[in-house]
């Protein structure tokens, strides 16, 4: 918040009119959108596109009890695991990925939305013949002993192996992998990204941009979240 001496500033006004903004010199001192607060960020921005290099660290590893929600876009029809928001300790033991693929395996034909969590033989599934063009809510689960993956309100079920979840944080647009250290880039746009653990929401990340430089912004921390790959994002148009 900003203050006045030791008294909390909720509003400032120039006469009768609300001031949005306003700036000591060039400096950002009061922000009405962040409810006094200055923000870390000079705008949000409709998304954060990734051209396939570059990902984000989000510092959050799953958990048995976990859900994520992610507004996404691939740009193109994907080759294989074009991961969204994922870890994975190792081909054969633990992690959790949410992915568009076309590969077909696992039961899923091509451009299937994808979950995996547990080994590989007993934790994944897919939803088949979605598209992988245009904007779409993806919905994933993982409580009591089942996966689920949601697709614009397409629900699909599994049991899952028994097991630790992975050790490592899970990364967006690209899956944190123990073998190669990242690995499985998706080439696409992200809207906003939430992730529960144990049903609290501890990642609520929105696109923004500080200069012409996107991040991911989360609300819960209030921490900026850059680029980790090579290259640099491609940036959204400015929200209103």
């Amino acid at each position: 918040m900003s203050y006045i001496g030791t008294n909390k500033v909720g509003k400032m006004y120039l006469g009768g009119t609300a001031i949005g903004k306003a700036y000591l010199g060039e400096d950002l001192v009061y922000d009405s959108a962040g409810g006094g607060q200055v923000l870390p960020y000079d705008a949000e921005i409709e998304f954060l596109q990734s051209s396939g290099t570059q990902y984000i660290d989000t510092g959050i590893k799953p958990t048995t009890n976990f859900e994520c929600e992610i507004k996404a876009e691939y740009i193109n029809n994907q080759l294989g695991y074009d991961t969204l928001l994922g870890s994975f300790t190792n081909a054969d033991a633990y992690g959790v990925a949410l992915a568009i693929r076309a590969n077909g395996n696992a039961g899923g034909g091509a451009n299937s939305g994808y979950i995996q969590f547990g080994k590989d033989a007993g934790g994944s599934i897919a939803i088949s013949a979605i598209s992988t063009l245009g904007v779409h809510t993806y919905k994933t689960s993982v409580k009591n002993g089942s996966i689920s993956i949601s697709v614009d309100g397409t629900v699909t079920t599994a049991t899952y192996s028994a097991g630790n979840p992975s050790s490592l944080s899970m990364y967006m647009f690209a899956r944190h992998r123990q073998d190669t250290g990242v690995g499985n880039y998706s080439n696409a746009k992200i809207y906003y990204c939430k992730i529960w653990n144990g049903g609290n929401l501890v990642f609520d990340a929105i696109p923004v941009r500080v200069g012409q430089v996107g991040y991911m912004y989360d609300k819960v921390s209030g921490q900026l979240f850059g680029n980790s790959g090579s290259g640099s994002f491609t940036l959204g148009n400015d929200k209103s």
